[in-house]
């Protein structure tokens, strides 16, 4: 068999066993925040448009939580933003569909695998560029953050730059009290979104095996490898 040939049956394999794979997810809701449902087949979507580092890690309780929390504050995120307006910016509009482009060729580069990051690239350029805006576009200073809090973050981060690195040059607290006040006051605006917000969350469709995992483990499926059998020449 021809090189070019045992490639082409490797390349169709995987995606035969990828979409097998994902052939499971479905409508069925993942989580609710005020009423948008975040269904299976967005939380799956949101893991494949991961890293592949972070898609193996996907089957530990704790990474799918936390992925799907991200997705939470996201929708948070987006429905203020279209509260506000912000999507109506012209500014922000260009700048997603500069995002978008950027994404799908980026996405062409890769392999078929990255097919569905293609198909949501405007969700995640548009998510991007709403998040930053959100968070860039606003000082923050209607919220109260005391001044111990501030001071405590300090010190648990030169403790822990210590720790890592003794010799490390610790920037002094003038210096960087504002940004670590802005930081808190995003924590703490987002927690008031959170809050302020339904959230439901569909434990049984949540913890389901991820499609990457049911690919290592075979998912029950029996599939022999293109070439398997064969003589090359």
């Amino acid at each position: 068999m021809h090189k070019g040939d045992v490639m082409k049956k490797t390349v169709l394999f995987l995606m035969v066993v990828f979409a097998v794979a994902l052939a499971g997810c479905s409508s069925k809701e993942v989580a609710s925040v005020n009423g948008k449902k975040i269904t299976e087949a967005d939380f799956e979507n949101e893991i494949a448009s991961l890293p592949s580092q972070y898609q193996m890690m996907a089957s530990d309780p704790s990474m799918r939580r936390m992925i799907l929390d991200n997705m939470v504050i996201s929708e948070l995120l987006m429905q203020r933003a279209e509260k506000e307006g912000l999507l109506k910016d012209p500014q922000v509009a260009s700048a997603i569909k500069s995002k978008e482009m950027e994404i799908k060729s980026e996405a062409k580069q890769g392999m078929e695998s990255l097919k569905r990051q293609l198909e949501s690239s405007g969700r995640i350029a548009k998510r991007e560029i709403v998040i930053k805006e959100m968070f860039e576009g606003r000082d923050f200073l209607d919220v109260a953050v005391a001044d111990e809090s501030i001071k405590d973050s300090y010190n648990r981060y030169s403790e822990n730059t210590k720790r890592q690195n003794p010799n490390a040059a610790i920037e002094p607290f003038e210096k960087v009290k504002d940004e670590i006040r802005l930081s808190l006051a995003r924590q703490k605006w987002v927690e008031s979104l959170r809050e302020e917000a339904k959230i439901d969350i569909n434990e049984e469709v949540f913890l389901k095996k991820n499609p990457m995992e049911m690919m290592q483990q075979g998912g029950g499926i029996q599939i022999e490898a293109p070439g398997a059998g064969e003589n090359r020449e």
